[in-house]
């Protein structure tokens, strides 16, 4: 039996674990969640072994939040094709999974190449 993803697609923790089952073959079945009708709030998914957190107020200073995980992204790939390095690990796979997600709030501009170089890089990958 294939193991189960409880999702909100739109959710980097949820995008990063479908990109890793891709990389590493895995085959998943998937549980879509709907937040809007409170769905994860409901009696038989609270049962379920594995409960998210509910989800947190966006904060007031997103954009500079925003900014700053791009900063953070820049120093990372500072030197590197990757995250940590030369090859793609699965912090590759995580961090492109939330740094795509964050350009609805503020997009990557050319302030940031590295990380706009490395998001090219890893839009080329099977996963």
């Amino acid at each position: 039996m294939a193991p189960l993803l409880y999702q909100v697609i739109t959710s980097p923790p949820c995008r990063a674990v479908l990109m890793l089952a891709r990389a590493i073959g895995l085959t998943i079945d998937l549980q879509n969640v709907n937040l809007m009708t409170q769905e994860h709030l409901k009696p038989e998914f609270l049962k379920a072994p594995l409960r998210s957190k509910r989800m947190k107020v966006v904060p007031a200073n997103l954009k500079a939040e925003v900014r700053d995980a791009y900063q953070f992204a820049e120093a990372f790939l500072e030197g590197n094709k990757w995250i940590c390095g030369d090859s793609v690990i699965l912090a590759d796979i995580h961090f492109v999974a939330t740094i795509s997600s964050l350009q609805v709030f503020e997009p990557l501009t050319a302030d940031y190449p590295k990380t706009k170089t490395w998001l090219k890089n890893c839009s080329k990958e099977d996963w």
